[in-house]
């Protein structure tokens, strides 16, 4: 994957994911039940995202043209970072970054290309305001998918082990 990355007109992005990895461990035993040990192992991989869940670190490399990326033109054609995802709180992780990294960069732009008037422009400061928005919903629902209600599961046997006929089960009920 790294080759495809640096190549001309290569992969778009390159992840690196460092975070648990269920290891299975064989250990001699008795008991035919005991004999594999499940471990958590820390482990760095390649990947595209596309079928590993993120439960840790993550460091994402972005392509910024189809030119071939050298160690000369990296710090042109690269943009980088990485995300926080421990335990797999990828919004957590997505709006640090984004509140903590991205905006405040944002907001002290100097140069927006084009746009002569940089923040006094109406576009810019509509898109710093969407920007804001879409932080706070992040955050808004992040902290509702938090705070969810955790149903216990409810050993029923011990109710109804004593119903014998259907009047046991209507007076219960």
């Amino acid at each position: 994957l790294i080759e495809q990355f640096f190549a001309p007109s290569g992969l778009k992005k390159l992840l690196f994911f460092y975070q648990d990895v269920l290891q299975q461990k064989s250990s001699p035993s008795l008991r035919s039940d005991e004999s594999t040990k499940s471990l958590l192992q820390k482990k760095l991989f390649i990947t595209m995202g596309s079928t590993e869940n993120i439960t840790g670190t993550c460091a994402f490399f972005l392509r910024t043209s189809d030119k071939v990326i050298t160690a000369s033109n990296a710090s042109q054609e690269v943009n980088f970072g990485i995300f926080d995802c421990t335990n797999g709180n990828i919004l957590q992780g997505l709006e640090f970054f984004l509140s903590q990294i991205m905006v405040p960069a944002l907001k002290s732009q100097q140069n927006w290309g084009a746009v002569k008037e940089g923040l006094k422009n109406s576009q810019i400061q509509d898109f710093l305001y969407s920007v804001d928005k879409f932080v706070g919903t992040l955050s808004s629902s992040r902290q509702n998918i938090e705070g969810k209600i955790q149903l216990t599961k409810v050993d029923i046997d011990i109710y109804i082990s004593n119903l014998q006929n259907p009047s046991d089960y209507i007076t219960a009920g």
